[in-house]
């Protein structure tokens, strides 16, 4: 959640006679973490929500072609960050979304102060104007996503996060019990240790670095880069040790899309990304967008205009209800007229459970808030 007592606005980010330093050629992103908290709090600024909100930025950043450095910023960086994948790979609530900027800004005041804004980078008084504009823009970037029209309203005047329109009221059925709440997900909050333990031994992580370790450096596959009846064989043979069979046809095109993987014809080798064993909040993000990617291949349309989920729609809404304290139950005795919705949807959120994304307890579906996210970022994924 937000940080109490963080400034509506920060002011420049530099000021201070430290000079600046160029340093190793990239600083360890822990290290810098530990320090601006320290930093924050010296300035009697609770740093938690900050912290998490910055070591999501730079978790981000560090995809980026040739922007490694936690402590160097262009403007490009900054845009691409706050305004484009922010919104597009991290759930936040409206008063998060605010918090963006102002915490971007206090970290550049932080590089600035303690003169590890290297010389050669852009002036940091050239990005102060970009950050304040930035900070205005990051709400909107999120309507944008959540398919808002896009109207700009007078600040303080932003519509809360229940007031926009519900995706779910058209499809969901009143036997089914309340319409899904999108909002309920986005307030789930987990700290960045507790989430990426949950991450590093879901079912998802461990089949991930199954495959990858099984591609190695490079292995041949079918001609349009998916795996043979074989190949399929021997991978499922490899993953079944931990316990449970591997959903290798959802696996396999969401580790592709992730970019873990990279298929070229007959080949296979590891993509442009690879999996991060490292920081607690990269091994959030790196999670997140791996269940996502799982649950977007299960619940988008193929080019056919079919999905392998029977009720895509409907085990989209469940997952969301699932996040309620209870969880989700389908009720019983809907009658013959739902018996189809029953039987998909119940084997469709069989496939969520199998994958790790919801745990069954008793007759409730609950989504574990670790993984809560990814379901938001699906939504994305899948679109309207």
């Amino acid at each position: 959640m937000p940080a109490h007592g963080a400034p509506a606005q920060a002011g420049s980010p530099t000021g201070s006679a430290v000079s600046p330093s160029e340093g190793p050629g990239s600083a360890d992103p822990a290290d810098l973490l530990a320090e601006f908290e320290r930093w924050c709090r010296s300035l009697d600024l609770d740093p938690a929500g900050l912290r998490r909100l910055v070591a999501t930025a730079l978790a981000l950043k560090e995809e980026l072609p040739g922007a490694a450095d936690p402590a160097r910023w262009s403007p490009e960086d900054l845009t691409t960050v706050l305004t484009r994948t922010f919104p597009a790979r991290v759930p936040l609530d409206a008063d998060e979304q605010r918090l963006v900027g102002p915490a971007m800004a206090l970290y550049l005041s932080f590089l600035g102060t303690t003169g590890r804004w290297p010389a050669s980078a852009v002036p940091l008084d050239a990005l102060t104007g970009l950050v304040e504009k930035l900070a205005d823009e990051v709400p909107r970037a999120y309507r944008r996503g959540s398919g808002h029209d896009g109207v700009e309203h007078a600040p303080g005047a932003e519509p809360a996060p229940g007031a926009e329109p519900n995706p779910f009221t058209a499809l969901w059925p009143d036997a089914l019990g309340p319409v899904p709440d999108l909002t309920v997900v986005l307030r789930l909050d987990v700290p960045a240790d507790r989430a990426a333990a949950w991450m590093r031994g879901s079912r998802v992580w461990g089949w991930t670095r199954g495959v990858l370790d099984w591609v190695g450096t490079s292995r041949e596959v079918a001609d349009d880069g998916g795996l043979r009846d074989a190949d399929a064989a021997e991978l499922l043979g490899r993953l079944a040790p931990a316990g449970h069979p591997a959903p290798i046809a959802l696996l396999w095109p969401a580790l592709v899309a992730t970019g873990l993987l990279e298929a070229t014809g007959d080949r296979v080798r590891p993509g442009p990304r690879a999996l991060d064993e490292g920081p607690d909040e990269a091994v959030v993000l790196d999670g997140v967008a791996l269940h996502a990617a799982v649950l977007a291949e299960l619940l988008r349309p193929a080019p056919s205009g079919t999905t392998r989920a029977r009720v895509p729609g409907l085990t989209l809404g469940a997952l969301v209800r699932a996040a309620e304290p209870r969880g989700f139950t389908v009720p019983a005795g809907l009658g013959p007229a739902l018996a189809d919705v029953t039987e998909g949807l119940g084997a469709d959120l069989a496939v969520a459970v199998e994958v790790g994304v919801l745990e069954r307890r008793g007759d409730a579906y609950v989504l574990p808030p670790e993984v809560a996210p990814a379901v938001p970022y699906a939504v994305g994924l899948v679109g309207p």
